[in-house]
């Protein structure tokens, strides 16, 4: 696998995991972890920390 095939991959991986903890957080749907809910703003964590990802991964590829 290329280097930008790898960014491209990641990129884009890491945008649909923010994009679903937006929906999970949006749509008010439930994870549980063994007895454990995880509450929503873990989503909201998630979200932005993919979105850096996703940004610092597409910037990476821009240079490429």
């Amino acid at each position: 696998m290329t280097m930008r095939a790898y960014l491209l991959f990641t990129t884009v991986l890491f945008a649909l995991i923010g994009l679903i903890h937006l929906m999970r957080f949006a749509l008010g749907w439930t994870a549980v972890v063994g007895a454990w809910t995880v509450p929503p703003f873990v989503s909201l964590i998630a979200v932005v920390l993919c979105v850096v990802l996703a940004l610092w991964g597409g910037n990476l590829l821009r240079r490429t």
